[in-house]
């Protein structure tokens, strides 16, 4: 599959795995033009601690756009 012009990505009611952080680390690496992935989880992470964790996984992960930004609410 070509992904060179992927801009959006929405996914809803995900539980956030490494099976998720892998997918989103496949799009990121491979979509130049890609400037958003918004993820919707279907349950609540109220441990602060494993919300940081999120963050920090998600911002690790190298883009191949540099624009491209991962929003998770």
């Amino acid at each position: 599959m070509c992904l060179d012009q992927l801009q959006t990505v929405k996914i809803k009611g995900i539980q956030y795995s490494r099976f998720v952080q892998n997918f989103i680390k496949l799009l990121l690496a491979s979509s130049p033009s890609l400037k958003v992935i918004s993820l919707s989880c279907n349950t609540k992470i109220t441990s602060l601690e494993d919300k940081l964790k999120i963050k920090r996984d998600l911002r690790k992960i190298h883009r191949l756009s540099l624009d491209a930004q991962v929003i998770w609410c």
